[in-house]
């Protein structure tokens, strides 16, 4: 199942997130990342490089945590979950965490090509 709008996108990962009671949440919605994503995954890092505890220290220093910060800021759905964290993408099989970089990185770059390209109803 694949269907993409401009700055949207939705498909099926293989696995899913696996709830609580066993349910998997297969079906993502993501819509293309904003520069605000980003500097809220900075500041959840930064505090967490500040913290005490060696482990969260360790963690505001992780790439694939931002990675996975930003992914979760981006995800309007996961199956019936509308309200997305990274503690649900970093539940995520390795294959399905992927798939959905990949998307992410797929529906930002057909964002900025749709951008770019010349408004035809503009006479330019």
């Amino acid at each position: 199942v694949f269907r993409m709008a401009q700055n949207t996108i939705s498909f099926e990962l293989s696995r899913g997130y696996i709830d609580t009671e066993g349910n998997a949440h297969k079906l993502v919605e993501l819509r293309a990342p904003t520069i605000n994503d980003e500097v809220i995954a900075d500041r959840k890092l930064a505090m967490l490089s500040a913290s005490q505890d060696p482990e969260q220290r360790a963690e505001g220093n992780s790439e694939t945590l931002w990675e996975l910060e930003v992914m979760a800021a981006c995800c309007l759905k996961l199956g019936s979950i509308i309200k997305v964290t990274s503690d649900h993408i970093r539940q995520l099989a390795r294959s399905d965490a992927r798939l959905m970089l990949a998307k992410l990185n797929e529906v930002e770059a057909k964002l900025m090509k749709a951008e770019a390209a010349p408004n035809s109803s503009s006479g330019e």
